[in-house]
């Protein structure tokens, strides 16, 4: 009769991988035999991640534990959540430094380091570079997978001297996932390029990288450099397969070299990004790029494009998303403008399904492809209708951001102009003083409609 002992190793990890702890303990202390093979397994789910905070007695326990700790048991602690504590006093303590060193230096196996730390927190910078100063002291190279605070590092944070990015270059020379995010309010051009080089440094094994950038004061567009661009001349990230970014300031230039290994690239998710003013130019061009290219491997996008306003209300673009082998006839995108109809109301939503790679081997200029992306519904008038209103409510961005914007120059309004943040919101005894009529006319002369000097589609 089979009996688990004679199985290979690797049926065993299947038929026990979903048995509970309590299960797993009754197979270990059935003998001695079954204690020694099956309590790795055992120990994996005991230790599957180590969530830690930033105190000192929290900090010594586990540096005790560590220290009292054989070696097979530290190869499975490879796993670490650093959670936020809100105290200034407890994460600025000089004994937290000395801690989070010496237990760097026990966890040699550590491969995941995650700070959970929320969107709200003051004190992020805090958690992060004791966290990240330990590691390069303890010379690992094990870490794979880094994942900053949520709420966003002061994008300052990283502009680091040339002797500290050697240390992180060697300490993160195995990293193959990278997910950070940054918070600015005024974005500068020398702080946004120090930023791209620390993940140029990093970046060498990189699969996965992922950048959300928060904003205090909406968009802002810094100066790029004489050749157009953010990112280091030598920026290279030859192994990227997938690339998320979010509210992420890149010219077209930065953005193509990003992706520039297009015969590795798998996955790509944009959301809200852009750096000029032209945006159906930014998007087309970054799409036939791809196409060109030949990203063949590309199995998934996204582009969230619909809904942010980049001051030019005549058009709207779409979602547009995929999944599966986008040469493939087969393969179709999902066109989608003005989805949320709670945030749109009184926008005409559309949806269609077109075939991408088609549409861009069909088309070679910006209006012509996106109005057969969307059978001509980007400027619809219908379509747009929620940016006008914004603009003559006193209000740009996305819907629920506020801004100030110069809505008379581009409207015409009867009647007395009342600040409330959108039209809609105009008290019912109200409303029908209040009367908006778009001039196309004026956008067109104010070059509002597709952008200054973007009517060609030449870099």
């Amino acid at each position: 009769m089979t009996s688990l002992d004679s199985l290979p190793q690797e049926l065993v990890d299947m038929i026990l991988s979903d048995l509970t702890l309590f299960d797993l303990t009754k197979i270990r202390l059935l003998s001695a035999s079954h204690n020694s093979r099956f309590k790795y397994l055992y120990w994996s789910k005991v230790f599957t991640e180590i969530r830690l905070t930033l105190r000192t007695a929290h900090l010594q326990r586990l540096l005790n534990l560590l220290k009292g700790s054989r070696d097979e048991l530290k190869q499975y602690l490879r796993y670490i959540i650093i959670c936020p504590i809100d105290s200034y006093n407890e994460v600025k303590d000089p004994k937290v430094k000395l801690f989070l060193k010496s237990i760097m230096k026990e966890l040699s196996y550590l491969e995941t380091v995650e700070f959970d730390i929320p969107e709200r927190s003051l004190n992020a910078i805090d958690h992060w570079k004791p966290v990240i100063d330990a590691i390069i002291a303890s010379n690992h190279r094990s870490i794979t997978t880094l994942k900053s605070p949520r709420c966003g590092l002061a994008m300052s944070s990283f502009n680091v001297q040339d002797s500290k990015l050697a240390s992180y270059s060697t300490t993160f020379q195995n990293l193959k996932s990278l997910e950070v995010s940054t918070s600015v309010q005024f974005e500068r051009a020398e702080v946004t390029f120090a930023f791209w080089n620390w993940i140029n440094v990093i970046g060498s094994n990189l699969e996965e990288l992922g950048v959300a950038g928060y904003r205090s004061q909406g968009i802002t567009r810094p100066k790029p450099d004489a050749e157009g661009r953010y990112l280091p001349k030598d920026f290279d990230l030859p192994k990227l397969k997938s690339l998320e970014l979010v509210d992420v300031c890149l010219t077209l230039r930065d953005l193509k070299t990003v992706v520039r290994n297009t015969a590795v690239i798998e996955e790509v998710r944009i959301v809200g990004c852009v750096a000029e003013m032209n945006r159906p130019s930014y998007f087309f061009k970054f799409l036939k790029y791809l196409k060109d290219e030949k990203a063949t491997r590309l199995q998934s996008l996204e582009l969230i494009l619909s809904g942010y306003h980049d001051d030019i209300v005549s058009y709207e673009l779409p979602n547009i998303s995929f999944t599966g082998n986008w040469a493939d006839p087969k393969t179709l995108t999902m066109v989608e403008l003005n989805p949320r109809k709670d945030a749109y109301i009184n926008a005409l939503a559309y949806t269609s399904q077109k075939h991408l790679w088609t549409e861009l081997s069909t088309h070679n200029n910006t209006v012509d492809f996106w109005s057969s992306l969307t059978d001509g519904k980007w400027v619809d008038r219908d379509v747009t209708i929620w940016k006008k209103q914004m603009w003559a409510g006193g209000r740009k961005g996305r819907p629920g951001r506020d801004a100030n914007c110069e809505w008379a120059r581009l409207f015409k309004v009867h009647a007395v102009y009342y600040d409330y943040p959108d039209p809609r919101w105009v008290p019912l005894q109200d409303q029908t003083r209040v009367n908006i009529e778009v001039v196309n006319e004026v956008f067109e002369r104010g070059g509002v409609v597709w952008g200054e000097g973007d009517e060609k589609d030449e870099e």
